[in-house]
């Protein structure tokens, strides 16, 4: 019961909050997903899920197919969870130990069809007056990496073709930069996610660009496994 009503309490927090972002009636359908995650031993690596919200789970599950291409930016359950799904996958991650953490899973479970790749920041010298916002900037938000940028992660899709990936997929660091550096590596009616856009500075200066380039946006906003707490996912869609 005790669970139930952590959920209930969070939903009303979260309804008060933003009233017409998501139904509270589906959100509800959501609970013993929810309650699954918060009882289990594990996380997002050992249950294979992706660390986003269970709608945009959901929407994953349905456009999955064994023949796409997806590339992240930020390694995790969400790789192991496309790694089932897809034909091949390509994951960059910046920190070395958990690159080995993910890997060892990738090993124990045989899977194949991944490459993962660590690349680390750099050293800024001229790190004063950037901001996270600016895509063009390549820094990350996380204070611990202040000083550095993610140029060199960011750019790690550029050795492959444009038109490559059916999904790309923005969940790790430089989140404005990579979402602006990969679009162009999408297939059209391919997908560009990016997770977290409650935090609105990821879209202030790419969405413009987003838009004007016609690609379809859809946003999903709800639960997510192991918080109490909502979040909120966002999928662009390449128009043809």
């Amino acid at each position: 019961m005790k669970y139930l009503i952590k959920y209930l309490k969070t939903i009303n927090q979260e309804h008060r909050k933003t009233p017409n972002q998501f139904s509270k009636i589906q959100t509800l359908s959501y609970y013993f997903k929810w309650k699954n995650t918060i009882k289990s031993n594990g996380g997002p690596l050992a249950d294979e899920l992706p660390w986003m919200n269970f709608l945009a789970i959901d929407f994953l599950e349905k456009i999955a197919h064994k023949k796409m291409k997806v590339f992240e930016y930020g390694s995790g359950g969400s790789t192991l969870f496309w790694a089932r799904r897809v034909q091949e996958v390509y994951s960059v991650e910046h920190d070395p130990t958990w690159v080995k953490d993910v890997a060892e899973q990738l090993k124990r479970k045989k899977i194949q069809n991944v490459q993962l790749m660590q690349v680390a920041p750099q050293k800024e010298n001229y790190f004063q007056g950037k901001i996270i916002s600016n895509p063009y900037d390549y820094i990350s938000d996380d204070y611990s990496f202040h000083g550095y940028h993610f140029e060199e992660y960011v750019k790690t899709i550029d050795q492959y073709p444009d038109n490559y990936f059916d999904v790309v997929v923005v969940d790790g660091r430089a989140r404005p930069s990579c979402l602006l550096n990969a679009r162009r590596k999408v297939k059209s009616n391919g997908y560009l996610l990016i997770d977290n856009t409650e935090r609105t500075y990821y879209f202030e200066k790419t969405l413009p660009t987003l838009l004007a380039e016609k690609w379809e946006q859809q946003d999903f906003y709800g639960p997510v496994p192991y918080l109490d707490h909502f979040c909120q996912t966002t999928v662009f869609k390449k128009r043809e």
